[in-house]
């Protein structure tokens, strides 16, 4: 897998478990421990993450580390229109 894809993949799982869990970049921060900037860089696959991040962003979005670098393709469905 290349870097590009890890990013996407966990720039995808950020979003789709925050949006799950009904808070904003900013919230997520806060229970994250993290800027809200660097929250939509990581969204945006604008940053490769830690390993430290990656716990950080999992203890936030109450879910395990693993989550987060797992392929969950119900995230990436997007609602359809009514």
């Amino acid at each position: 897998m290349k870097e590009q894809d890890v990013r996407n993949l966990i720039a995808t799982n950020v979003r789709g478990y925050r949006e799950r869990l009904g808070v904003s970049q900013e919230k997520l921060a806060e229970y994250a421990d993290l800027h809200r900037t660097f929250i939509g860089f990581i969204e945006r696959s604008e940053r490769t993450i830690t390993v430290h991040t990656l716990f950080k962003l999992a203890k936030g979005l109450k879910i395990t580390p693993a989550e987060l670098v797992t392929k969950n393709s119900y995230l990436e469905e997007k609602p359809k229109p009514k």
